[in-house]
């Protein structure tokens, strides 16, 4: 290559670095922690779905997930979680100056097990949140990821994915648009998924 040419190569880099912080989303969908089902387990559980809070090995995850967040500089502006309790006491760990620049919403629209009120929701958030974390359920949560996920060929990350969307595990997701409402017509890049077996404390 020329001197010309090594500048303008290195310019087309510097300017797509730059568009691609401008000109992208950044959504982090984490599945709530493993949670409790009372004395007699999942199959005869008898209670209010929502009020279950999160089992012993849930708050351990959730723990670990938030440091490995914190040691890795994984931040967002804002958080957006379930009001179901065991999704509010996962974002109790993740609720941190760390993690959350702008701090954090519990909304009832995200209790809920179907992708597409998933995609109604995040095409309602505020443009001037351009990276959020998002807590919620499975099914949901999986068929959002299968439903919207651009780079599904020869991706490990997504190979698991589709398999298996464990309890506290992170989805970093990102999209090349600046506004939340055409998110589900621009799609995401998977980026990378986190779970927490694959993490030490």
């Amino acid at each position: 290559l020329t001197i010309n040419q090594n500048i303008y190569k290195k310019l087309f880099f510097f300017f797509k670095f730059i568009y691609y912080f401008i000109m992208s989303k950044k959504l982090i969908l984490i599945r709530h922690a493993k949670s409790y089902w009372g004395k007699k387990g999942r199959l005869f559980f008898v209670g209010n779905d929502h009020d279950r809070p999160l089992n012993t090995r849930g708050k351990k995850n959730a723990k670990s997930m938030s440091q490995y967040f914190i040691r890795n500089q994984i931040s967002v502006d804002y958080i957006f979680s379930s009001s179901a309790k065991r999704a509010t006491e996962t974002l109790s760990y993740f609720n941190k100056k760390d993690i959350t620049k702008l701090g954090y919403n519990t909304c009832e629209e995200l209790y809920t097990f179907q992708f597409y009120d998933l995609i109604k929701f995040i095409k309602k958030i505020d443009n001037k949140y351009d990276n959020i974390i998002l807590i919620s359920h499975n099914p949901g949560i999986q068929d959002f990821c299968l439903e919207f996920i651009l780079n599904q060929q020869n991706n490990i990350f997504f190979n698991y994915l589709k398999t298996k969307f464990p309890t506290c595990a992170a989805a970093i997701l990102l999209s090349n648009t600046k506004e939340w409402d055409n998110i589900d017509k621009k799609g995401f890049n998977l980026k990378n998924f986190i779970i927490p077996k694959s993490i030490s404390d």
